[in-house]
């Protein structure tokens, strides 16, 4: 038996992290800080503006009123799927470089419940989110998309194209707003390579107490799943809307002052909230104004499409209806004690009297309808459309327009999903690699995103803490540290297996490590890679080459990596080629077991989902496939 050092040529040289990302922990500067802190924002000098256990005296709320919003974290530790099933997921890499392309397809395996996920693309040098976006999936649902050619593309009826921006109460989307082969969904990614995780953010209910959602299904019924969604965000996470228009950062809700005073005027409850978040039951207000925005869209298409009598009296109708909604509208907001119904019955008068213009125009066509009475009508119709859909946006904006909670509860285990790497350029077969699926993600509480807002596997461990050293009048959320370690524990391995052949050619050995940056960003100096004092902490790089008769080339790489001037699995993302070169079984079959230890020689491990690429040559063409190496610490 030989012993070798690991050479530089073993993998690029790759940059360490250097920066901190959205949603990330904040130690202080404290290197050896343990405590519970702030969420940062990307730039790091702001703080994220989520709501903790008190709330601001703005808005006609009384100083530190209790907040009914406290953050809930997922009951029980992270665990991993099993069967491939699970209620988050871990693409583990993408590649478009060269000619790659990576195709991603999701599925919700339950036939009676639909799903709203999130679908997040990191970089793989310090996990950066760099785009997300919202898939809903019914029951029994698949969706697919690709990353090829700098662009991550669908064509699938689950993605929005476009989605109504959240200063609008209304939340109606046409067929033309999900992607379509005619219209296809298309976003930017200006990396090679990274990796992607899906996050089940919330279940459909299984109450039915409601006829809005007499289905849970959800069965062709992608813009009710959208819509219903929303309405549990503006339930669950009160003031998203404006926040959303106002207050956010890099994917980040944040804190601003009013009149120079440390006080939050936009702060935004977390994203993961209990499973019905019912503290209001405005129902009656919620239901009028949803229905009075729907006639005012209706009310303002009929008025574009009057062309002859029958479309004119047809606007007639359409302005009579929206209206009639107003007026209910503008009852059930003063029943409610709404500051804005004062407003709605105005816009209530005046729907009404244009409503009554516009029929008595239409009344008055005696022979054929003229240019002169097709604007006009349409005019007054759109008036009509104009005064209802102001008063709703009106009613919304001044107060929290409440359903009754329960559209959506915590996922089951029931996502899966496969990722697909090909090569046309050089003919390389398919590469399906499962995604790793995550358990208890969402247990006994729901996290929803809004669009836009960046995400990360550490935010069920938000919390809302009382800690009086923060200068401010209400009390902000917090990641809980010990949470976020007991959950990296579902990802520690010990050990991995590479496999080689005499015939294989540009073999990899994937690691990915998707809870690395927020640990190292928990303080100790990157103490997870080189703390002898931690569980799962720093480790030297040791393995062993076999052939297949049983004898070994031994390879040792004696140093932590984070001291190493070597910076091997320092990044996130980290792709180590050929371990088989330079020994004795070059050329030859074999394999390599690699072990993840800390200095002490200790089977410590590190957090991470490792999988290997083994490439052969048949007749001249390189023919490639994944080979998946478990997750697990084994021993």
């Amino acid at each position: 038996m030989r012993k070798k050092i690991l050479s530089m040529s073993i993998a690029a040289v790759m940059t360490a992290i250097t920066s901190t990302g959205v949603m990330a922990f904040d130690t202080d500067g404290a290197p050896t800080s343990n405590n519970d802190g702030p969420i940062l924002v990307q730039n790091e000098t702001q703080e994220a503006g989520y709501q903790g256990d008190l709330l601001p005296a703005i808005n006609g709320i009384v100083a530190n009123t209790p907040n009914p919003h406290l953050p809930v974290q997922s009951m029980g530790n992270l665990t991993l799927g099993v069967n491939g099933l699970g209620d988050a997921l871990i693409f583990p890499m993408f590649n478009q470089a060269n000619g790659w392309g990576t195709e991603f397809v999701v599925r919700n395996t339950d036939q009676n419940h639909a799903i709203v996920a999130k679908v997040a693309v990191y970089t793989g040098n310090d996990s950066e989110e760099i785009l997300d976006f919202n898939v809903y999936l019914s029951a029994a649902d698949v969706v697919r998309f690709k990353i090829e050619n700098g662009n991550l593309t669908s064509e699938d009826g689950s993605i929005l194209r476009v989605f109504p921006a959240p200063s609008s109460n209304l939340d109606d989307v046409g067929i033309n707003n999900f992607a379509s082969s005619a219209r296809p969904f298309s976003r930017p990614v200006g990396i090679d390579s990274g990796y992607v995780v899906v996050y089940g953010m919330a279940q459909a209910s299984t109450d039915a107490d409601q006829a809005d959602r007499f289905d849970q299904r959800y069965h062709k019924e992608h813009k009710r799943l959208f819509r219903n969604y929303r309405a549990d965000l503006d339930v669950c996470r009160p003031g998203w809307r404006v926040g959303h228009q106002n207050a956010m950062v890099n994917g980040t809700y944040t804190r601003h002052t009013v009149n120079s005073q440390s006080v939050e005027n936009y702060s935004v409850a977390a994203p993961n909230q209990s499973t019905n978040c019912t503290f209001t039951n405005t129902s009656p207000l919620y239901g009028a104004v949803r229905s009075a925005g729907v006639a005012a869209q209706a009310a303002s298409t009929a008025a574009g499409a009057v062309i002859d009598l029958a479309s004119a009296q047809a606007a007639a109708q359409a302005a009579t209806l929206a209206a009639s909604k107003a007026n209910a509208m503008a009852t059930a907001a003063e029943s409610a004690g709404n500051s804005a119904a004062m407003a709605a019955k105005n816009a209530a008068m005046l729907a009404t009297m244009t409503a009554a213009n516009v029929t008595t125009l239409v009344n008055g066509i005696t022979g054929s309808i003229t240019a002169a009475d097709v604007h006009a009508i349409g005019i007054a119709t759109n008036n009509v459309a104009i005064a209802v859909a102001g008063a709703a946006a009106g009613i919304a904006t001044a107060a929290t327009i409440s359903a009754p909670g329960n559209f959506f509860g915590d996922v089951d285990a029931s996502l899966t999903g496969t990722v697909r790497l090909y090569n046309a350029t050089s003919g390389a077969r398919d590469m399906i690699l499962p995604a790793t699926a995550i358990n208890n993600f969402t247990s006994g509480n729901k996290i929803i995103y809004t669009e836009g807002e960046n995400a990360s596997l550490q935010d069920r461990r938000i919390q809302g803490v009382n800690d009086d050293i923060v200068p401010v009048a209400m009390e902000w959320a917090k990641y809980n540290e010990a949470g976020i370690r007991e959950d990296a524990k579902a990802f520690v391995v010990s050990s991995a297996t590479y496999n080689f052949a005499a015939n294989s050619i540009a073999n990899q050995l994937v690691i990915t490590q998707p809870y690395k940056r927020v640990l190292v960003q928990l303080g100790n100096d990157d103490g997870y890679w080189q703390d002898t004092e931690t569980n799962f902490g720093g480790f030297s790089f040791l393995y062993n080459v076999f052939d297949e008769d049983e004898h070994m080339d031994n390879i040792a790489y004696t140093k932590s990596p984070h001291n190493s001037e070597i910076t091997i699995l320092r990044n996130e993302l980290q792709v180590m080629a050929n371990l088989e070169d330079g020994t004795e079984f070059e050329g030859q079959n074999g394999f390599a077991l690699l072990r993840f230890t800390n200095i002490n020689g200790q089977n410590s491990g590190i957090p991470a989902v490792i999988s290997q690429m083994i490439g052969t040559t048949t007749g001249g063409i390189p023919q490639v496939n994944w080979i998946y190496s478990q997750t697990q610490n084994q021993p």
